[in-house]
């Protein structure tokens, strides 16, 4: 209910709204007192993916899987790359043809990823896309995995490494060769920004 019975500030006994709530329904719909609440649950359907160029072109695309597209990001082409359900990540090229797609072996079945970096100016050309992902809430926070992922030819891509930060993968950034990595620890009360170098190789 969105109704306190006693004022957080002064303590008086007073009937008062919550904050940060408000009506769902703003017209009265009825004369009598509520007498009965239920639950109402709506199906989750599949996200789409929607790329606008300026030309006013468009593509759409459905994920493969139920659920919310958590992220989105723009490979060095026009490519889109896209979380794919709770640990998949899958790429389509500037058509919205499906490339490839990956399942990420994530250590708990209720781990959920929202991190996801595609960097295109990796030294030394290491691949045309470095693509980043991490796993930033549900289940066990101490089995959190983040993984890299390099381009190849052919569409095809090859796992550069796995991490395993015992936290939350919030998100990545990449500045002067160095990978940032924001990690959280609910378990701890803490979060952390964690740089690495070499984070280019094995």
């Amino acid at each position: 209910l969105n109704v306190r019975g006693i004022d957080p500030v002064t303590g008086r006994l007073r009937g008062a709204v919550r904050s940060g709530t408000s009506n769902y329904v703003n017209l009265p719909t009825g004369t009598h007192k509520v007498a009965h609440l239920a639950v109402v649950t709506t199906a989750n359907t599949n996200q789409a993916v929607e790329v606008v160029d300026p030309l006013n072109q468009t593509w759409k695309k459905t994920n493969t899987v139920t659920g919310d597209t958590l992220n989105v990001a723009c490979g060095t082409q026009g490519d889109v790359y896209s979380l794919d359900g709770n640990c998949g990540v899958m790429k389509r090229n500037a058509d919205g043809a499906l490339m490839w797609k990956l399942t990420l072996a994530a250590a708990d079945k209720n781990h959920v990823c929202r991190a996801l970096l595609v960097d295109a100016g990796t030294p030394n050309d290491a691949g045309t896309d470095l693509v980043l992902v991490g796993v930033s809430t549900g289940g066990d926070s101490t089995k959190a995995k983040a993984w890299a992922y390099i381009q190849l030819n052919d569409n095809k891509i090859e796992k550069l490494w796995e991490l395993d930060p015992k936290g939350y993968v919030e998100e990545f950034a990449i500045s002067k060769d160095k990978l940032y990595v924001l990690l959280n620890y609910p378990d701890r009360n803490r979060a952390y920004v964690r740089v690495y170098d070499d984070y280019l190789t094995n």
